[in-house]
């Protein structure tokens, strides 16, 4: 899910082992930066990515101004949707938007800021119930507006303000509200905006997304998530054309924001509680070096590892196209191979999702020869982590917090390989682990 408060939350909890995508400055100036009205160039960018594993990150930034038009004085034309004469509902409305201000997560100087009085654009009926989209005109022209969206929360049955947003940040957000969020509605900002529900996996383990254009009607836009569909996978793109299916350019991205996170937060800050992060459903482990990743093989260096790794699994198309929070674990191995190149491997996950095994081999230049997807990790087994790579450089393998050996044939010499990773040689048949004050347990390759 992505909001401005979670990627936030996420970057300083995750600042021990914060890193920038490879790729940073370019995806930050791809676009234009216009902007619709009177609103300024602030160069406000939209994090869409943070990538972290109990506290690892890497961060890629791409600002989504060029196609957002900023939702200003157009919110203030005469109410429309098939409820717009329904006194009560309107009424309903105006309430639930000024109850909600007192919790508002905007700050109280951006609601004392608020002149007039609040104005219903659109209220109608949706697959969740009576909804309404609010917004007042603020001290400070465009910028100083605030609009939000009002609808039954599905928990208390209230009538109630479920998210809400400001003209100054220079995006509009998808809400996502009703039963497991599953209702969209996003207002027209006058570019047509694409919807595409979730990645999809090919024969080949790439991930690509389907696209179709949502339609508005009376001044929003509304679909529907598939029922064994996850909101936090859904991606909003406002477009001029249908964008393509490995598109990964997220300028003009509406972020999704939940109403049930919306809620749950406010709840969390009046009862005193704060709402944490989940981190990815990865390994537990952690490189117990001081010099950064564990390292196997002949001796090499490589710096941004997991960088690399996050940005050669994408552009090999075995990630998302457009990702939430992606993240890379926090233990990583460099390994050194006999013909000059070094491999790089850890976990990638995407939530949401399971964290799933990436090998990168790269050239004598530090340029990627190949991306080697290993599966998820077999929590289980001996030797959790095992992929085998190209070329007959051998295996790299890894249990942390054991001693590792392999043999050659079957019943042949144990051959010590060290601690937490491995190399092993191409011709190994089996591995074996030995926890600390544990039996030694072994496996075939």
């Amino acid at each position: 899910m992505m909001d401005t408060e979670r990627v936030n939350r996420a970057m300083w909890d995750a600042t021990d082992r914060l890193r920038v995508a490879p790729d940073f400055t370019d995806r930050v100036v791809r676009g234009g930066r216009r902007r619709v009205r009177r609103a300024r160039a602030r160069g406000i960018a939209l994090a869409v990515a943070i990538v972290m594993a109990g506290g690892g990150a890497t961060v890629a930034w791409h600002d989504a101004a060029s196609e957002t038009v900023t939702v200003a004085s157009h919110l203030f034309q005469p109410t429309s949707g098939d409820l717009a004469e329904d006194s009560g509902v309107i009424s309903r409305a105006v309430q639930a938007w000024r109850e909600g201000l007192r919790d508002t997560e905007s700050g109280d100087a951006m609601v004392a800021a608020l002149r007039g009085e609040p104005h219903v654009y659109w209220a109608g009926t949706t697959p969740a119930g009576p909804a309404a989209v609010v917004a007042q005109a603020g001290a400070g022209g465009d910028e100083g507006l605030m609009s939000g969206l009002v609808a039954t929360d599905p928990v208390s049955k209230r009538f109630l303000l479920v998210g809400e947003e400001s003209a100054a940040h220079g995006v509009s957000w998808v809400y996502a509200f009703g039963p497991e969020d599953r209702t969209l509605l996003a207002v027209d900002t006058g570019v047509p905006l694409f919807v595409s529900m979730a990645p999809v996996a090919g024969d080949d383990g790439k991930l690509t997304r389907d696209w179709r254009r949502m339609s508005t009607v009376d001044g929003v836009a509304l679909a529907e998530v598939p029922v064994r569909g996850d909101p936090d996978n859904v991606r909003v793109l406002a477009r001029q054309a249908l964008p393509a299916p490995d598109e990964r350019d997220a300028t003009g991205l509406r972020p999704v924001r939940r109403a049930s996170d919306y809620v749950q937060r406010l709840e969390a800050k009046n009862d005193g509680r704060t709402v944490t992060v989940v981190p990815g459903s990865g390994l537990p482990w952690e490189d117990r070096s001081a010099d950064g990743p564990t390292r196997a093989g002949r001796p090499t260096q490589v710096s941004d590892g997991a960088g690399i790794l996050l940005q050669a699994a994408g552009e090999a198309g075995y990630l998302d196209p457009l990702p939430g929070i992606s993240g890379a674990g926090r233990w990583e191995v460099v390994a050194g191979l006999p013909d000059g190149r070094t491999a790089l491997l850890s976990e990638v996950y995407q939530d949401p999702g399971p964290a799933f095994v990436f090998a990168v081999v790269l050239d004598a230049t530090g340029a990627v020869d190949a991306v080697i997807p290993g599966g998820s990790a077999d929590r289980d087994a001996p030797v959790p982590v095992r992929v085998r790579l190209p070329d007959g450089q051998g295996w790299i393998v890894a249990a942390y917090g054991s001693a590792l050996s392999y043999r050659t044939s079957g019943g042949g010499a144990w051959v010590e390989a060290g601690s937490d990773a491995a190399l092993l040689p191409d011709t190994a048949t089996e591995v074996r682990a030995v926890a600390t004050g544990g039996a030694a347990r072994s496996q075939r390759l």
